[in-house]
C-alpha cells in the first residue's frame, strides 16, 4: 500500500492536511498488465518510442482510479469502487498526484512499486526502471 500526505488549499479557501492510500492487489495488477497488446511492459516501451502522451495521461490515470481506496473503519478491507475514484479525481490531490507522477521519475518508481504487492514489488522494480531507463534514453535522441 502506497500512503500518501496531501496539504491544499480546499474550495473554501482553507488549507487542509489529508492522507491517501493506495493499493494494487496481484489480480488487479495482472488485469492491467494483460489488458494491453503485448503486456504492460511492451505498451509502455511503445509510448516511449512513439512519445505517445495521451497513452501515458490515460495510463497514469487509469493507474490511479483503481488503486485509490479507503480503509475500511474496522481495518479490515480496503474499499474501492468507481464513485471513490471519482471523488478523488475531483480534488487538488489527484492534480498534485498527477503532477508529480509525469515530471518526477523517482516518484513515479517509488508510487508504482509502493502500489503493488510486497512479493511483487522486486519484478515491477526492476521492470519500472528498465522502461525509465529507456524513456529517459529516448528522449535524450
Amino acid at each position: 500500500m502506497y500512503t500518501k500526505e496531501f496539504v491544499y488549499t480546499n474550495y473554501f479557501g482553507e488549507t487542509v492536511k489529508e492522507t491517501c492510500r493506495f493499493q494494487l492487489t496481484r489480480p488487479e495488477v495482472m488485469e492491467i498488465a494483460t489488458g494491453v497488446k503485448g503486456g504492460f511492459e511492451a505498451a509502455a516501451q511503445r509510448m516511449v518510442e512513439s512519445h505517445d502522451e495521451a497513452a501515458m495521461f490515460a495510463n497514469f490515470q487509469n493507474i490511479i482510479a483503481k488503486s485509490y481506496g479507503e480503509v475500511s473503519p474496522d481495518g479490515r478491507r480496503f474499499m474501492k469502487s468507481p464513485e471513490l475514484s471519482k471523488a478523488f479525481l475531483e480534488t487538488p490531490m489527484y492534480e498534485q498526484l498527477f503532477d508529480e507522477l509525469i515530471s518526477n521519475p523517482e516518484f513515479q518508481r517509488e508510487f508504482i512499486i509502493g502500489l503493488v504487492p510486497k512479493d511483487s514489488q522486486a519484478d515491477v522494480g526492476a521492470a519500472l526502471a528498465n522502461y525509465i531507463t529507456e524513456r529517459d534514453a529516448l528522449e535524450k535522441e
